[in-house]
């Protein structure tokens, strides 16, 4: 008997994590009158879709050569990193609001990726502008009510 290749147990995860969006995203309450065709439950749905095409492929497919590593150490650790930075971006978001979430969580990350190749000031500026992007957009364009934070910043 075959053992389970990584890739067949991540199309598994794949396709379980789609059940469960779905299951979620079906106790979403739509009033027919507030929204249209595309309502908060639309994204949901369509990231559920994209999951589920993402474990039927690696489930059906047929892996060439030998089972591979996942992750090296040091791609593990950036991975760790990576998601240490959505913890703070989360934290940011209940503590300081987007305004100042958004743009501490851009500068991390560009100076998470870039390993030096670019200079703090220019990753500082980028994430002033984009943050100020972002929100504007979330404000001003899609008029949504973005978190402020307990701090009230």
């Amino acid at each position: 008997m075959n053992k389970l290749r990584k890739d067949r147990q991540l199309g598994i995860v794949c396709l379980l994590l789609a059940a469960f969006i779905v299951f979620e995203s079906g106790k979403i309450k739509i009033r027919t009158e507030e929204f249209a065709k595309v309502g908060p439950r639309t994204f949901p749905f369509i990231a559920a879709g994209i999951f589920a095409v993402c474990g039927i492929y690696f489930l059906i497919h047929k892996l060439e050569g030998q089972d591979k590593v996942y992750m090296t150490r040091a791609q593990f650790g950036r991975a760790m990193m990576m998601f240490g930075c959505y913890v703070l971006y989360l934290a940011g978001l209940y503590f300081l609001g987007l305004k100042f979430a958004a743009p501490i969580a851009i500068f991390v990350m560009v100076m998470l990726f870039c390993r030096g190749k670019i200079s703090w000031w220019k990753a500082l500026v980028y994430a002033v502008v984009f943050g100020a992007v972002f929100y504007g957009l979330y404000v001003y364009a899609f008029q949504i009510r973005v978190p402020a934070g307990i701090l009230g910043l």
